[in-house]
C-alpha cells in the first residue's frame, strides 16, 4: 500500500526528474531518445527511479515515457511525449490534492487523487509542465 503524497511532495519528485534530466544532459527530445531503455536511481526525498522508454500510443504511433517509480509504492509521475500527435504531451500525478489544470478520474488506495493534463505540444512544453510541477 503506498501513501498520501502531499503537492509538496509531488514538487520534490518532480525536482528529482529535473535533476535527473540535468545530469544526463536531456534538452532536446533527441536527448530523450538517447536513454531509451534506461532506469536512474535517485537518493534523498522521494528516493526511486527515473525510467526513460518508448511506449506505443494512440494511431500507430509511440511515445517517450519518463516515470518515476517509487519501490512498492508506485508511479506517483509519469509523462509521455508523442510529437505525431497534436496533444502531444500526457501527464498523470497522484495527489491528495487537485492541482489546476489537471483532470481527476479515479482516486487510488492511499487516497491520492489520480489525474492527468494533455496538452498542446512538444519536448518544449513538456519539460515546462514539469517545470510547473516541481514549483508545487
Amino acid at each position: 500500500m503506498g501513501r498520501i503524497i502531499t503537492t509538496k511532495d509531488l514538487g520534490i519528485i518532480t525536482r528529482n526528474v529535473l535533476e535527473e534530466y540535468q545530469r544526463l544532459a536531456i534538452q532536446t527530445e533527441a536527448d530523450l531518445r538517447r536513454y531509451i531503455g534506461q532506469k536512474f536511481p535517485v537518493a534523498g526525498d522521494w528516493s526511486g527511479s527515473v525510467f526513460i522508454d518508448e511506449r506505443p500510443s494512440e494511431r500507430d504511433t509511440t511515445a517517450l515515457v519518463t516515470r518515476y517509480v517509487l519501490s512498492d509504492r508506485g508511479i506517483p509521475l509519469e509523462g509521455k511525449l508523442n510529437p505525431s500527435l497534436v496533444n502531444g504531451v500526457h501527464i498523470v500525478i497522484e495527489c491528495e490534492d487537485a492541482i489546476t489544470g489537471y483532470l481527476g478520474f479515479m482516486t487510488d488506495s492511499s487516497g491520492n487523487k489520480v489525474q492527468f493534463l494533455d496538452q498542446y505540444g512538444g519536448f518544449d512544453e513538456f519539460r515546462k509542465e514539469f517545470e510547473k510541477l516541481s514549483k508545487l
